[in-house]
């Protein structure tokens, strides 16, 4: 199976192919040419025939830019008379222009939500540093390092964050922008709730819309900010689920996102000082859901 330009021009894609076995004669096999050809599940007939079979993992990467309509396992018996794993698989190539319109939707939808800003960046362009991550427990260290599953080091940093950057094509940035005088107030707390709320119903929505994997990001920490009148977190302490899992999200910096670069790759101004009406100065705060 491929899905060469042939495959990848079609509108829809019809396949019959071959799963990995679990019985002693396929893995005897497998293993025999694991070296060879630098795959397991590939092996050779005595006609000279060089074939493979396919892990469930493998045929959703290759079918990444298909929506999937029919995904049926089934047995097939091949054609020296054994009996093999095999799938029955129809999709349809999604349509870049239709993604970008699902997109367009998240955006208008944080916006809704009370995002002052919202925009669709490229996720490559996305710098993640491991030196900003290490801020966390550096020579000053964070106040919250340590208080909650979202924060290091509990959260699996710029390592993790890369290879799910590596899956992902598209971002969606989110912004609030307030007065700096909020930023040093009472009223802060609920400006960063709302930013975790956002992110969070974005990212809901965009595994509705086929993003499974997608992934929010947000600022401060969520034992502050949620948990501020519990006295540990309950992920921690008591291997409980989330009090707040619907809405509260890891930090941006625990992973070493460069929030700086990620406010000029969305066209925003970077800076946290700015004059409004003569009066104030503006202030801001980001949000990131990683489309995957």
């Amino acid at each position: 199976m491929r899905t060469d330009n042939k495959y990848e021009e079609a509108n829809v894609l019809y396949i019959n192919d071959f799963l990995i076995n679990s019985d002693q004669r396929n893995i005897d096999r497998y293993k025999r040419y694991e070296n060879k050809y630098n795959k397991y599940g590939i092996f050779e007939l005595s006609e000279g025939v060089v074939l493979r079979h396919y892990t469930h993992v493998r045929i959703d990467e290759l079918m990444s830019n298909f929506e999937k309509i029919i995904f049926k396992p089934v047995i097939y018996t091949t054609m020296n008379g054994h009996k093999s794993n095999g799938l029955y698989y129809i999709g349809r190539k999604i349509n870049q222009i239709k993604s970008n319109q699902h997109i367009n939707q998240l955006t208008h939808e944080a916006k809704k939500l009370g995002a002052s800003a919202s925009t669709m960046i490229s996720s490559k362009g996305i710098q993640v540093k491991d030196d900003l991550a290490a801020l966390c427990n550096g020579e000053y260290i964070c106040p919250s390092y340590g208080l909650s599953a979202n924060c290091p080091p509990y959260v699996k940093g710029p390592d993790e964050f890369r290879k799910w950057q590596a899956q992902s094509k598209y971002s969606i940035t989110v912004k609030i922008e307030l007065p700096t005088s909020v930023m040093f107030s009472d009223e802060r707390k609920g400006v960063m709730q709302l930013l975790h709320q956002i992110v969070a119903k974005i990212e809901q929505k965009a595994v509705e819309i086929g993003f499974k994997k997608s992934k929010a990001f947000a600022g401060g920490s969520c034992k502050e900010l949620f948990c501020g009148d519990q006295e540990k977190c309950c992920v921690l302490a008591e291997k409980k689920s989330c009090r707040h899992i619907k809405v509260a999200r890891p930090s941006m910096s625990g992973f070493g996102i460069d929030v700086t670069q990620l406010m000029k790759s969305s066209g925003w101004s970077a800076i946290k000082s700015v004059n409004m009406n003569g009066k104030d100065k503006i202030s801001w705060v980001a949000g990131l859901i990683l489309l995957v």
